[in-house]
């Protein structure tokens, strides 16, 4: 089973973040008391900028994906939340189109292979006042799952006639972030936030990194190193109750 290895403390750029945030949460209880109560939980989705760190971006270039996250406050007045975070990102993708087989050439597939991370983390949030601007921090603790399969379509718009996993692998993960609600109503804000998540030491195939030989042995190249990211994010959120 793997271990978190203490060296994720320098990746830990958010800890003054953090106490800021507390610092900011008693700056505004006056304004919690005017404003009245706040909701009862805010839950949003959000699409992703992953910004591979250290030697991870040796072998991972920048990628997309997409996240959501709910808040589960203790109270209406309160600042502090429990919080679920869950995101996908597509750190590679190829596709191609070939005949179904050496016997069957007027049969055309499209073959896509994609390299996917998918998080998940439970932990918890400050949000500091429930009106126009709302700036939070959370961190949290959970897993990364790293994986790399390739799938047969014959039309793009239904499910995949065949699909194969190549390498997958997980590790326990931390992660560390904050952000700005902003209100457009009383129920939808704008939800802008940066994360960092620190995955440790993991294995994961590269974009490109599966290929067939000429005797239609498929071979793939497999690394291992620190996988660590900075995730950029835009999306909308809803208070609720």
């Amino acid at each position: 089973m793997r271990r978190f290895d203490v060296t994720y403390l320098r990746y830990a750029p958010l800890t003054a973040l953090l106490l800021l945030a507390v610092t900011a949460v008693e700056g505004e209880a006056q304004h919690h008391r005017r404003a009245g109560r706040g909701p009862r939980s805010v839950a949003g989705f959000q699409f992703m900028w992953a910004e591979p760190q250290g030697e991870f971006a040796y072998f991972v270039d920048n990628s997309f994906g997409i996240g959501a996250h709910g808040v589960f406050n203790l109270g209406r007045q309160s600042a502090f939340g429990i919080r679920l975070d869950g995101s996908l990102v597509l750190y590679g993708h190829e596709h191609y189109s070939q005949p179904l087989s050496p016997t069957i050439p007027r049969v055309w597939v499209d073959v896509t292979t994609d390299n996917i991370i998918a998080s998940g983390f439970i932990g918890p949030q400050i949000t500091a006042g429930h009106g126009a601007l709302r700036p939070y921090v959370h961190g949290g603790f959970g897993f990364s799952y790293f994986s790399t399969y390739s799938s047969v379509h014959g039309d793009p718009f239904y499910d995949p006639i065949a699909s194969s996993t190549h390498f997958d692998d997980w590790t326990p993960a931390l992660t560390g972030g904050g952000g700005l609600y902003l209100a457009l109503s009383r129920t939808v804000l704008i939800d802008l936030s940066a994360q960092y998540v620190h995955n440790g030491r993991v294995r994961y195939i590269p974009e490109g990194g599966v290929y067939e030989d000429r005797f239609g042995w498929v071979w793939y190249d497999l690394v291992e190193s620190e996988a660590d990211m900075w995730i950029w994010k835009l999306g909308l959120s809803f208070a609720i109750g």
